[in-house]
């Protein structure tokens, strides 16, 4: 009996040497990956940066849709700009036609005014002429009146000297 104890306690010691050799192993072919595989920090740390920029790229890509609408609005600006040029040219070319027309208006009255007063004037002056020539006229009947009485007088005698 004690011979079959030996013989199973050794077996229990070769199992037990053999069970903790497999684990060791184990252990060292588990630390042999480990050992080789490169470390994590560099990765993590790209992968850090990577998620930064995915952040830094919505950032940039919601400022770029800004930044578009506002270079559209500027199009807009421009082109109502335009628009507003356009418009007040229009509106100075048709105030330089209404001048234009009103001076001509203004002309055309000025000159049939001229017109009128220079046939007035004609009038009168033709009217002065005829005046004087009345004047004249009355003079001359005056005087050959004056004379006929002064010549009646005579005969009758009664000038008053």
């Amino acid at each position: 009996m004690a011979e079959l104890t030996c013989v199973a306690y050794q077996g229990m010691i070769d199992a037990l040497t053999n069970r903790s050799k497999l684990a060791e192993s184990a252990f060292l072919s588990t630390v042999k990956v480990f050992s080789e595989a490169p470390d994590p920090y560099p990765i993590l740390e790209a992968t850090l940066a990577e998620l930064a920029s995915t952040e830094e790229v919505t950032r940039l890509a919601e400022e770029n849709a800004k930044l578009r609408a506002q270079v559209e609005k500027a199009g807009d600006i421009n082109h109502l700009r335009i628009q507003l040029r356009q418009k007040e040219s229009q509106t100075e070319e048709l105030v330089k036609q209404k001048v234009a027309q009103k001076e001509a208006e203004m002309a055309a009255a000025m000159d049939e005014k001229e017109l009128n007063w220079a046939e007035k004037e004609t009038e009168y002056q033709r009217q002065i002429a005829e005046s004087r020539e009345m004047v004249k006229e009355l003079k001359g009947y005056q005087e050959v009146a004056s004379a006929r009485l002064t010549e009646h007088d005579q005969k009758l005698g009664t000038i008053p000297r």
